[in-house]
């Protein structure tokens, strides 16, 4: 196995960087379009999928960019960015609550806003509406 990893060392260096590029790609690209596409109240709201299709293809996205994210997080490139951009996909017990507790971070849902507001969208309303302070 260390003979032919030395043999393929520079192809598996191409293959590396391409892997690399293109999750930073898939990640510049596809996750302000997914903040974009939340309506305002979708941290407040479930909404569950009704067809299944599409939530087999989302399962099957997100755990593609979990495999990759894997991979990344040992060779250069955007594993943690491509890991979390997965978990968001993937379907999986508790993944509502997790969902809510990240936006209900003032830092989160600040970023998430930012971006909204870049591009002319509304607010995310915060998950929980937040207590007067005394």
């Amino acid at each position: 196995m260390a003979e032919w990893i030395q043999s393929h060392a520079g192809s598996l260096v191409v293959a590396s960087a391409l892997l690399a590029g293109v999750s930073l790609l898939i990640s510049a690209v596809a996750v302000p379009l997914l903040i974009l596409e939340l309506p305002p109240d979708a941290l407040r709201k479930p909404r569950p999928s009704h067809h299944v299709g599409l939530r087999g293809l989302r399962n099957l996205a997100g755990s593609l960019l979990l495999l990759v994210g894997a991979v990344l997080l040992f060779l250069p490139g955007q594993g943690l960015l491509t890991l979390a951009t997965g978990a968001l996909l993937v379907d999986f017990p508790g993944r509502r609550a997790l969902l809510r507790r990240l936006g209900g971070s003032r830092r989160v849902l600040s970023a998430l806003n930012r971006i909204r507001r870049h591009f002319g969208r509304p607010p995310l309303l915060p998950a929980r509406e937040s207590r007067p302070e005394s």
